[in-house]
Formats: C-alpha cells, sequence, structure tokens
C-alpha cells in the first residue's frame, strides 16, 4: 500500500515529495535526506539479515533482530478478520473492549460507510481536531482528495440517531484497501469531544471491524505504527491486534518535534491549517 506507486504518485502531487527505491523499497525525500514513509508496512519483505540506512537510523526489516543494539521505535498492530464478527468480540478483543462496543450499541449511533465528497467535509474537520488535540501535523484536505481518488479507500462516519443531535458526526475512520495483501488499513481516525461519553469512537472501530469480518477480500485490519509503551499503543493492543516491532538503531520521538506547530496551528481554523499543513509537509518536513 504505502510501498506502490499509486502512493508516491499522491505524495508528490500533494507534497512534492520525491521517493528512490532501495533495496526494493520506496524511500522518501525529506529535509534530513532519504526516509522511509510507514515503516510498518515494510516489515517481512526481507530476509532475517536485512537491514536498512536512512538518515537518521538503520531499521532491521524483520520481526526479530536478536541484536542488542536494536530497539522497537515503533510498532504497528495486525488483526486477522477471518472468523465473523461476534467471533472476533467473543475470542480476540478484549473484554474492557468489548464492554465500550456494546455499551456504544445502547447509544442510539449509526455509522454508516461512503466514499464521497460529503463524507470528506464530515470527517476531515473532526480529524483536524484530534491530531491536533494530540499534538500531530494533520494532512492537508488536498491529500484525503487525492486519496479518495486514487486509492480504494472508505470513510466510516457515526453519529447520533436522535433528532437534537441530527447529521451531527462524532467519530470517523478513513480506510485503505491493499488488494495485494488483502489488508485493510486504519489510516486516520478523529473523534469530537462529544464522542467520549457515547464510546462513538468504539462504534466506528466496531464498524470497521465488522466490515473486514464480512468482507471475504480482507483477511487482516491493520490499526497503523505507532510508539511503543504509548496510550495508542495500548488502545490498539485491547482489540486483540497482534504487536509487530519496527526495530531500529536509533529511538525516536516524532510525536515531540511537532507538538509545537500543532499547538500553533490549533489557533486557526480548519482551512488554514489544511494549507499550512500543506507547506510543512511541502517545505518543512
Amino acid at each position: 500500500m504505502f510501498n506502490s506507486p499509486a502512493w508516491q504518485k499522491i505524495l508528490k502531487k500533494v507534497y512534492g515529495i520525491h521517493a528512490e527505491e532501495r533495496h526494493g523499497i520506496l524511500m522518501f525525500r525529506t529535509h534530513r535526506g532519504l526516509e522511509m514513509n510507514i515503516v510498518g508496512d515494510y516489515i517481512g519483505k526481507t530476509n532475517q539479515n536485512q537491514t536498512l540506512p536512512t538518515n537518521t537510523c538503520t531499521i532491521r526489516l524483520d520481526y526479530n533482530p536478536n541484536h542488542p543494539d536494536f530497539q522497537a521505535a515503533f510498532e504497528t498492530y495486525r488483526l486477522a478478520t477471518t472468523q465473523t464478527f461476534e467471533e472476533l468480540l467473543k475470542n480476540s478483543i478484549h473484554q474492557k473492549t468489548r464492554n465500550m462496543i456494546n455499551k456504544a450499541s445502547k447509544q442510539n449511533l449509526q455509522t454508516r460507510m461512503e466514499h464521497s465528497a460529503d463524507a470528506l467535509n464530515d470527517y476531515y474537520p473532526i480529524y483536524v481536531r484530534t491530531m491536533l488535540r494530540i499534538g500531530a501535523i494533520p494532512h492537508s484536505k488536498k491529500l484525503f482528495r487525492e486519496v479518495l481518488a486514487n486509492l480504494d479507500a472508505k470513510i466510516f462516519l457515526t453519529s447520533h440517531k436522535s433528532s437534537s443531535h441530527k447529521d451531527k458526526t462524532l467519530a470517523g475512520i478513513l480506510t485503505l484497501y491493499d488488494p495485494k495483501n488483502h489488508r485493510l488499513h486504519i489510516w486516520s481516525n478523529g473523534q469530537s469531544k462529544a464522542a467520549r461519553p457515547l464510546s462513538a469512537n468504539m462504534a466506528c472501530y466496531a464498524a470497521v471491524l465488522q466490515h473486514a469480518c464480512e468482507n471475504p477480500r480482507i483477511d487482516e485490519v491493520d490499526f497503523g505504527n505507532t510508539e511503543p509503551n504509548s496510550s495508542l499503543a495500548f488502545f490498539k493492543s485491547r482489540f486483540g491486534a497482534k504487536q509487530i516491532p519496527v526495530w531500529t538503531n536509533a529511538k525516536t520521538n516524532s510525536q515531540a518535534s511537532s507538538k509545537l506547530p500543532a499547538k500553533i496551528l490549533s489557533l486557526l481554523s480548519v482551512p488554514c491549517v489544511s494549507m499550512a499543513s500543506t507547506l510543512l509537509f511541502r517545505y518543512v518536513r
């Protein structure tokens, strides 16, 4: 998915990011030099002894480097969805997460799956505010439009059924389907503050997992990269997803460097944030 000509074309068109192929893997040109894009997508592509140097570290592309100099700077989480959704709830998902999903089902919520400009208009503002709230730089809306136009992408939107919350989007997830690996990637996620007491975010995740279980093309769901021992890592692990470390010889903290820009961007309107993000990814990355 993220090691494909289609993804390379999108990044080049929106952000002007060029790529070079090294050992069959796309390396993207940043101000620091050549770097990987989403490293978790590359795990297992080479033999156990393969390493890939970047400008900031060397990354091992196997599951276990068996070397004291390497540590897990990132990890991704993958969940097999070859059973029914009911079996997944019972056999794989942690009880507390299952309870939250059950709680969400009693909150008069509804989740729809779409692939449209209107769905993006509903989703993008809550995505932006969620990213800024956790201290991360959101992608521009232009990138999302290109993704929807050129990749097998779907937007899941959870809202309240009651008239007082009519058409109010509480949570959303954008997924990308990788046909080569039969894998559904949870690429981005957002929720409003009003979503928390209703567990609307859990309702949205449940809808994605149910879709994956019912779709014969999908064998697993990838929850995306995160830093080890973080709250996001804990959240993803509670779905029963398999932890897959990305081994490197240099510990990085990408989120720390983005917290100040994110705080500044949080003062702007969503359209202004989108424009600023384009400039940041194009000229500052």
